[in-house]
């Protein structure tokens, strides 16, 4: 008994390691709701809400290692796509007012480079605009 408390409790430290305490609740650490960043009217950029509410992305480690050499130019911060394009550098997110986010989402290093290959070895963050 007592070790499936403790298991328990391991799993739920797990959870929330690196994120707020009710980023669980609000939709996981690799989601940041429209309505989690409302709650702050402190948090004027996309980029700012990331910092405040999941600064974990922007220290996102490469989980796995490749034997074949260099597969690309290795990014110091995670590639970061506003509606599926491509922005040029993190930066960009300043540009994108808080209240206008629907939803942002943070890809792993690991998943990232499976996905959109070489270049994403920081992650990648994903946000999605709210539709007019």
């Amino acid at each position: 008994m007592v070790r499936r408390v403790l298991a328990a409790m391991v799993v739920a430290w797990t959870l929330t390691l690196g994120a707020p305490a009710d980023a669980v609740a609000q939709g996981g650490r690799d989601r940041l709701t429209a309505e989690e960043i409302a709650k702050d009217p402190s948090l004027k950029t996309a980029l700012q809400a990331i910092r405040h509410l999941r600064i974990q992305w922007l220290r996102a480690r490469m989980y796995t290692t490749t034997t074949t050499g260099a597969q690309g130019p290795e990014t110091t911060a995670p590639v970061a796509y506003v509606n599926n394009q491509r922005q040029p550098n993190l930066d960009d997110l300043e540009r994108v007012e808080a209240k206008e986010v629907a939803l942002m989402r943070f890809i792993s290093p690991t998943d990232a480079m499976t996905r959109y290959g070489p270049g994403h070895e920081r992650g990648v963050i994903l946000v999605d605009i709210k539709k007019p």
